[in-house]
């Protein structure tokens, strides 16, 4: 009796082991699908722009520009979506 008994709490953590896992899987999965869906429209709305701008574009700037950071000084700093980072001084009013 004792032996099924170890053998059934065995195969319990087995169980709960891979249902963990296949949770964390499927988490992943689902990231990736989004970030698959993220960068197809990426390239779809870059592709439907010309090669210079000679004017300000909203679309543009909200793809490429994934947040800008206004330091205590008055600096910006422009991170872009591929970990580029430009640094722009602010200039006195």
């Amino acid at each position: 009796m004792r032996c099924i008994k170890n053998r059934d709490e065995s195969l319990t953590q087995r169980y709960e082991a891979a249902t963990a896992k296949l949770d964390e899987l499927q988490k992943e999965r689902a990231l990736r699908v989004r970030q698959d869906k993220a960068i197809v429209l990426f390239i779809r709305t870059l592709k439907k722009q010309p090669d210079v701008l000679d004017a300000w574009d909203d679309t543009i700037w909200t793809v490429m520009v994934e947040k800008a950071i206004v330091h205590r000084d008055g600096k910006l700093t422009f991170v872009f979506w591929g970990g580029t980072e430009i640094a722009v001084e602010s200039k006195a009013a």
